[in-house]
């Protein structure tokens, strides 16, 4: 009886054994599905952080387009405080260089379109004296006014009066 009962807790301790050994290896696979489940979730959480940096770089190089766009514009805008809004003498409006002039010297004008798109485009004066020019919005009239000729005077074209002694 004790050699049965012996046999009997030997096998026992066999079964036990393998009990414990089957639990142990798959507690080793649930170990092991657990550790490539969180190895997995690493590698999206690296991507994303990958694409957040992609964003975030991104995003100071939009800034700094931004900023360096918004120094020029405000540097266009201190330029265009020299200038202020003028209605010249035959109804034409430009802006019209208010500082930095000498004595003697004669204001610059700028376009009052380009103005207000913040650029500035200095008009010059055509060769009838009677406008001023923008390279994009055409002719202005300017401050000179034509002088009313004599009384009945007619003007024949070509610059002569057939009609004189």
């Amino acid at each position: 009886m004790i050699g049965t009962l012996s046999t009997a807790l030997s096998s026992l301790k066999s079964a036990t054994d393998l009990v414990k050994t089957a639990l142990r290896e798959r507690d080793d696979r649930l170990i092991d599905k657990v550790i490539g489940d969180m190895n997995d979730r690493m590698i999206d959480v690296q991507n994303q952080c990958l694409a957040l940096q992609e964003q975030q770089f991104a995003l100071a190089d939009s800034e700094r387009e931004l900023k360096e766009k918004l120094r020029e514009q405000e540097r266009r805008n201190a330029d265009l405080e020299n200038y202020e809004p003028h209605r010249t003498a035959r109804g034409g409006l430009t802006y019209r260089q208010k500082t930095g002039l000498n004595a003697g010297q004669t204001p610059i004008d700028i376009c009052a379109n380009c103005a207000a798109k913040g650029i500035k485009t200095y008009l010059q004066p055509k060769d009838d004296g009677f406008n001023l020019t923008c390279s994009t919005h055409g002719d202005i009239p300017s401050d000179k006014v034509r002088e009313p000729g004599p009384v009945g005077a007619v003007g024949y074209g070509g610059g002569h009066d057939p009609y004189a002694s």
